[in-house]
């Protein structure tokens, strides 16, 4: 009987914690660039949704084709109107973020070529929505 009662213990503290991980990824994470001295930054709005926010350095944001909170992955697909691949030439732009090392990776597919625009760059990543209203360098993660 104890081991039936550990066994359930076990399950519901599993659970929780898991349910709870979840329900960190659902509000607002952003990861600023700064770090690597650019002006622009991901912002997870939800757990599957996360707009690239002032890609040009000028306040333009836009949403991801999509996006895994969990994962640390955004897709950015050029041929269905997402703004930062559309406008630079891109097929596709794919941002990889590593939680632990606070890094982020961009790669970009063009004529089904795969380039790396950015490797490991620092990222700070924190709770709540990104503000870009302070002068954060002017050059974006897009540019080469």
């Amino acid at each position: 009987m104890k081991t039936i009662l550990f066994g359930l213990s076990l399950l519901a503290c599993t659970a929780a914690a898991t349910a709870a991980d979840e329900s960190a990824l659902e509000g607002a994470q952003c990861v600023s660039f700064a770090p690597a001295g650019f002006c622009d930054g991901m912002q997870f709005d939800t757990s599957k949704s996360a707009t690239w926010r002032n890609y040009d350095c000028a306040g333009s944001n836009d949403v991801q084709t999509k996006a895994s909170a969990r994962t640390g992955n955004t897709f950015c697909d050029g041929t269905q109107g997402c703004q930062p691949a559309a406008i630079n030439g891109w097929d596709v732009l794919r941002w990889q973020f590593d939680r632990e090392a606070s890094t982020g990776t961009l790669t970009g597919t063009s004529g089904g070529q795969k380039f790396v625009l950015q490797r490991n760059i620092p990222v700070e990543i924190t709770e709540g929505a990104c503000s870009f209203n302070q002068a954060q360098g002017g050059i974006s993660s897009l540019s080469r």
